[in-house]
């Protein structure tokens, strides 16, 4: 059989700290493997799946909601330090739109965010405890 790792790793190492560089150190790992394995392991798959999910970094802070719509929510948050965020306010795209239905205008929010392909996506959000 074809290990995978190395790339898989590789590949986590890419999505964790963006350095592309690291890319071209995991393609040769994955394309060696394919003249072995010409039907793809699926469990390898997931492997390489799991790897860019498994390492985006999640953001948290805290704000107002200023809008609400069925598929995000609008904040005026407080400074994110981790990515040289001031603060300001933006739209999120929400996972579950089920996260914002208890929710209104001038709630205030504590919130955890992550990039997603489109931009920025919550994945929580719950009354501020304060």
């Amino acid at each position: 059989t074809c290990d995978r790792r190395p790339a898989v790793e590789a590949l986590g190492k890419i999505m964790k700290n963006r350095t592309f560089l690291v890319a071209f150190a995991a393609i040769p790992g994955l394309v060696a493997c394919s003249d072995k394995a010409p039907q793809a392991d699926r469990e390898q798959e997931l492997e390489i799946e799991a790897a860019g999910s498994a390492t985006q970094q999640v953001y948290e802070t805290s704000g107002e909601v200023t809008a609400l719509s069925s598929d995000g929510v609008t904040v005026e948050h407080d400074p994110v330090e981790e990515i040289d965020w001031p603060s300001m306010t933006m739209r999120f795209e929400v996972t579950d739109p089920v996260m914002t239905d208890a929710l209104a205008v001038g709630d205030q929010v504590d919130f955890g965010f992550r990039e997603s392909e489109t931009g920025y996506e919550v994945i929580s959000i719950t009354p501020a405890a304060r």
